[in-house]
């Protein structure tokens, strides 16, 4: 409908009552440029012609609206422009007596008229403004009474939020390898969401009838029906799922709060009816509603914060003694805490910047007794959204959830680093590089029972959610601040179909107590990690992570790191059973639908903080010996150059390295427990043929020593170890077979011996099992040390032999064409 239309007749239902009114107005004291005083008229009425007007008294005193020339209504949020409101605009001036002396039209003297603010915002049946005539019949003015309606849609469809969430529901995709920096597309379908612990809005996105109507943000509820469906489409009662206010609440305002408790899939139906357009087609939202807080906004995350109520019982991380703190600040923020709220569902992207982050976990000299220079940055070891399992917990509340419905969760600009190890307020920065410890997302358990928490009685799942953080690959070599982790559980967890980038650490896994033989088990199911400063995955203190169906990628260091606990005890590995029931494995477990690449220079960034380069160019020159042994058709360069003057451009695929917790370049005391599976295959299993290797040993068989992996790394820890002239290359086939690069005096690589010839006595052989030209990844182990061998033990110097402590990195393979 055009603007004049809008004007004069599609509002005439709506207004016809009050025509009348408007048409007089209430006729305010003017002032003329003619010699008679200004009288204030009331009178009602058409008014007599001009030729009726006595000749004594045609002076004009006074001016009111032609009726039917002038709208009485605007519609909700109307934008005045008096052009239009005044097309057709015609004042009747009056003299004292009240009797019509003439006409005036806006058209004809457009720049005589003007008026006060008209405000249409709310709606109202009585709002008035002052009209303003200074023209060639002097200055007069006129109260006009006016209401705002209703605005009528012409359109309707989806809120934005549920059109977006169907986008992305038609992109998904299960194709790995996709390069298309943040846009990367989930691999699930899913449901939409909807809590019930508070209200969202599914208002529809509605073009007005009129185009001088801003928007619509209200609707009449008289026009407005809702039906609601089950998953099958049979008819519910809506009242029993919904209180009569949110009822009332949905069709006007397109406000969803369901009552607690009433769960499941649903379709909600909204209907318009007489219109302009009779009725609208009817919107369907296909939901699934859960006992939940809807995330409407940025400070709508620390509902799910419950740092306020922990008594800093977690056996995890993060400021202390805090409690008091982070429920001022809920209050200030007016964030609800009157319940155990553990399930979140995002319902609009969501942008985290500093003023939105509890303040005691920024620095502030003035409350801390901190450095000045450490105010404003984030303390280390803060888990941003933390989630503390009590022993009081139901067993619902032992659940954590979130549901992010394809959204996106992004840091602002101004979202703080971390500038400063550890939580010591006296410390100062030191100058030096920072690991960071902080997480968005993190959670810890109560420690219950011989110091054992809730790890497998508690669980947090986090799913259909887009992070993004604000650190990734960089070549910032001085480490001076870093960004922040996304994940950091320290309970079973599960991450699915999830869109995870830019991040220090991607997800950190932290076992809380392996000497219990407590093991949390980490699932990442469905979902793309990309672009991480460090590593995609770092499996902290034997953790057990099922990597399903997934895509990992780019990493600034390796995309994996397992990390082992230190194992120490030779009766808890076992000599004669397997190994005990007291001990943990540091397992990665990666399905054959998954895809892991992780090309690097090592150069700079993460290789130069770590002091790594030199030992990555050392690596690069192994290629001088694989690629002969396989006749020049493998390689761990993506250059594929048998050149050595190249490698040093050339890039490695790093995908995982295995090795103790917390040892640096050297290796650390302690047997490392830890195994890494690929479609089923353990191409890492420190302790694969343990039993075997020791038995026979002890009878003086030395086959055990080159026909497992366990054997082979004892060799490798003992019997090369101390010259550090040797590293172990393993092929990731179903039969391992194990090779040594040997260096001779000056540091070069001279052969690559099969450990079968090495056991055996027999000459070097260079010549590699033929499956490694056809796997996708190969070991490398290095860096080993004695772990408990006793050479004065000469029937069996293993017989006391812990286990291997050697570092083993995981390679990819690529293949000549």
């Amino acid at each position: 409908m055009n603007k004049k239309s809008f004007a004069l007749s599609s509002l005439a239902a709506a207004s016809i009552l009050f025509m009348a009114l408007a048409s007089c107005g209430t006729v305010v004291n003017s002032s003329s440029n003619q010699t008679s005083s200004n009288t204030a008229s009331s009178q009602s009425g058409s008014g007599s012609n001009t030729a009726s007007a006595s000749t004594d008294d045609k002076k004009v005193a006074a001016i009111r609206v032609k009726t039917g020339t002038l709208a009485s209504s605007f519609q909700q949020n109307y934008s005045v422009i008096d052009s239009i409101i005044f097309e057709n605009l015609v004042i009747e001036t009056l003299n004292a007596g009240g009797t019509k002396l003439g006409e005036i039209a806006y058209a004809d003297e457009p720049a005589a008229f003007s008026h006060n603010t008209i405000l249409t915002a709310a709606l109202t049946d009585s709002a008035s403004y002052l009209l303003t005539y200074k023209g060639t019949a002097g200055t007069f003015q006129v109260s006009v009474p006016y209401k705002v309606i209703y605005a009528v849609p012409g359109s309707w469809t989806w809120c934005k939020s549920y059109t977006d969430f169907q986008t992305s529901l038609k992109a998904v995709s299960a194709v790995k390898n996709i390069q298309t920096g943040e846009k990367y597309p989930f691999e699930e379908k899913t449901s939409f969401f909807v809590g019930t612990q508070n209200a969202t809005s599914l208002f529809p996105t509605v073009t007005p009838d009129d185009e001088s109507v801003a928007y619509i943000d209200t609707l009449d509820p008289t026009k407005v029906s809702v039906s609601l469906a089950d998953s099958t489409g049979t008819a519910l009662t809506l009242s029993d799922y919904m209180l009569e206010a949110d009822i009332a609440a949905l069709k006007s305002k397109g406000q969803v709060k369901f009552i607690e408790g009433k769960t499941g899939s649903f379709k909600l139906t909204l209907s318009y009816a007489n219109g302009v357009i009779s009725t609208l087609p009817n919107i369907v939202y296909d939901i699934k509603v859960v006992d939940g807080y809807n995330i409407n906004q940025a400070k709508d995350l620390f509902v799910l914060n419950n740092d306020d109520v922990d008594g800093d019982k977690s056996g995890g991380e993060g400021p202390k003694g805090n409690d008091e703190i982070i429920r001022q600040w809920k209050k200030d923020q007016g964030i609800p805490f009157d319940k155990n709220y553990h399930v979140g569902i995002f319902q609009k992207d969501i942008v985290l910047n500093k003023a939105d982050i509890p303040s005691d976990y920024i620095w502030d000299s003035t409350r801390d007794g901190c450095l000045a220079a450490l105010d404003g940055s984030l303390k280390d070891f803060s888990y941003l959204v933390k989630h503390t399992f009590l022993t009081t917990d139901t067993a619902d509340e032992l659940n954590f959830a979130v549901y992010g419905n394809y959204h996106k969760l992004s840091l602002g600009t101004d979202f703080p680093f971390i500038i400063r190890e550890g939580l010591d307020a006296a410390g100062g920065i030191t100058g030096n590089m920072v690991e960071g410890h902080a997480t968005i997302f993190g959670s810890t358990s109560e420690w219950v029972g011989d110091d054992v928490p809730l790890v497998n009685k508690a669980s947090v799942k986090i799913q259909d959610l887009q992070g993004i953080g604000n650190e990734g690959i960089s070549t910032d070599s001085d480490g001076l601040k870093t960004g922040v982790l996304f994940f950091k559980p320290w309970v079973d967890s599960t991450i699915e179909n999830c869109v995870l980038t830019n991040y220090y650490n991607t997800v950190v896994y932290a076992n809380p107590y392996p000497a219990k033989a407590i093991q949390p088990v980490g699932n990442i199911v469905s979902s793309r990690l990309n672009n991480t400063f460090n590593a995609s995955i770092f499996n902290w203190n034997s953790n057990k992570v099922e990597i399903t169906n997934s895509e990992i990628m780019n990493a600034g260091g390796p995309l994996i790191f397992n990390q082992s606990s230190r194992e120490f005890d030779y009766t808890k590995l076992g000599i004669t059973s397997d190994i005990s029931a007291k001990t943990v494995t540091a397992t990665i477990d990666v399905d054959s639908t998954s895809y892991l690449e992780n090309w690097v220079a090592g150069q700079g960034g993460w290789f130069k903080q770590y002091s790594a380069e030199s030992a990555v160019t050392a690596l690069k020159q192994v290629n001088l010996l694989l690629m002969p042994a396989t006749s020049g058709k493998s390689s761990f360069l993506d250059n594929m150059s048998v050149d050595p003057s190249t490698y040093a451009q050339g890039k490695i695929n790093l995908v995982a390295l295995t090795m103790l917790n917390g040892s640096g370049i050297s290796a650390a005391n302690g047997a490392c427990l830890a195994q890494m599976n690929i479609n089923s295959i353990p191409v890492v299993n420190y302790d694969g043929g343990r039993i075997d290797t020791l038995t026979k040993l002890a009878s003086s068989d030395p086959s055990g020593l080159y026909s497992t992996p366990f054997g082979s790394l004892s060799v490798l820890d003992t019997m090369y170890a101390t010259s550090g002239q040797a590293m172990l290359f393993g092929n990731c086939n179903d039969s391992s077979k194990y090779h040594y690069a040997n260096v001779n005096s000056s540091s070069q690589l001279v052969s690559l011996d099969s450990t079968v010839m090495s056991m055996m006595g027999a000459s070097a052989s260079t010549d590699l099992d033929a499956s490694f030209q056809t796997m996708n990844q190969m070991t490398l182990s290095m860096l080993g040390s004695h772990q408990g061998t006793d050479f004065s033990n000469t029937s069996n110097p293993y017989a006391s032999y812990v286990g291997s402590n050697s570092f083993t990195l995981l390679l990819g393979i690529k293949h000549a064409a």
